[in-house]
């Protein structure tokens, strides 16, 4: 006679085990019948413990993937997907307005590979943006004209995926959009690598407060070191992070006071750091108070440097 115990996620489920042999206890936690292990929980917990619904499958799944409104449903038959032959029912939970996000992205996680079906789950208005994979946001994109594709680059959901793709089309519109909103998807080290493959975008990274990070200040500050200990013969140098013209770029539209103090930092060259300071002031996001703080500074270097000079200047 069949026996049932509660398993390690807490429901009841039939015992394989040889007797004696179960790793959820003995004869005291098993039961005759899955009931009246279910009973078992309910005395133990107090609480009604309803069964697991079974994963639709097979014509009635392709049915209820076409026709129903009912999210719990749709999602259901997301669950009961194998990876092959389920394309039709993929396309039908595709194509029903009323199929949750849940439900897509259920039903798109069943296989990484670029079958039509699964790919067109990412074509429904409910898939989330920055869950797009490569093949999706490709799909996506060849279908919208030129218009809709730079009203897609200002959307707050655009992620990494979808950002990478609208990148290929090459309008520096798009582009500006994808770097310059603080409130996208798309990271920041995707956000620095555009803006140093077009350099041109470099402010408009900046403005967004998510570019430049503390590493790519920190690969610049490493970069001007080793090029010190290089040319005295102390090490390897390195490529440059971003140029001395990049950084004074950053530092005029960045809205980030912690950013700009950290590029200010980290600048052990005092001429750039000037010229630093001098983009710095006329940036208009950045308060008056942090301005002042730094020209203060630089005003006493200044001074120190004037006396020093007077100072060599005055010995025989």
């Amino acid at each position: 006679m069949a026996k049932f115990h509660i398993n390690n996620k807490g429901e009841p489920g039939k015992c394989r085990a040889w007797s004696g042999d179960c790793p959820f206890g003995g004869d005291e936690v098993h039961y005759g019948s899955e009931k009246e292990a279910y009973a078992a929980l309910e005395r133990k917990y107090g609480g009604a413990f309803k069964r697991a619904p079974k994963p639709l499958k097979g014509a009635r799944a392709e049915n209820i993937a076409k026709n129903s409104g009912d999210p719990e449903e749709l999602l259901q038959v997301a669950r009961g997907l194998g990876i092959f032959g389920a394309e039709k029912i993929a396309l039908a939970l595709a194509k029903n307005p009323a199929t949750p996000a849940e439900a897509l992205m259920e039903a798109r996680s069943k296989t990484a590979m670029a079958l039509t079906g699964f790919v067109e789950l990412e074509q429904h208005p409910n898939y989330p943006l920055e869950k797009l994979t490569g093949e999706g946001a490709y799909m996506k994109v060849q279908r919208l004209s030129p218009e809709e594709k730079v009203e897609l680059s200002k959307n707050d959901e655009v992620g990494d995926e979808l950002a990478q793709t609208l990148s290929f089309e090459g309008s520096l519109e798009i582009n500006r959009n994808l770097v310059s909103n603080p409130n996208n998807k798309v990271s920041s080290k995707f956000r620095g690598s555009l803006a140093m493959r077009n350099k041109i975008l470099i402010g408009s990274a900046a403005s967004s407060g998510r570019w430049p990070t503390s590493g790519d200040i920190n690969k610049r500050n490493v970069y001007y070191t080793n090029k010190v200990q290089h040319m005295s013969g102390g090490s390897t140098l390195t490529q440059e992070a971003f140029t001395s013209e990049d950084m004074i770029e950053a530092i005029l539209y960045t809205p980030s006071e912690s950013t700009a103090s950290e590029i200010l930092e980290a600048e052990k060259n005092q001429s750039l750091k000037l010229a630093l300071v001098q983009s710095m002031v006329r940036n208009p996001k950045l308060s008056a108070e942090f301005k002042a703080q730094y020209q203060r500074d630089i005003r006493a270097q200044a001074d120190e440097l004037n006396k020093l000079a007077q100072e060599l200047g005055n010995q025989p």
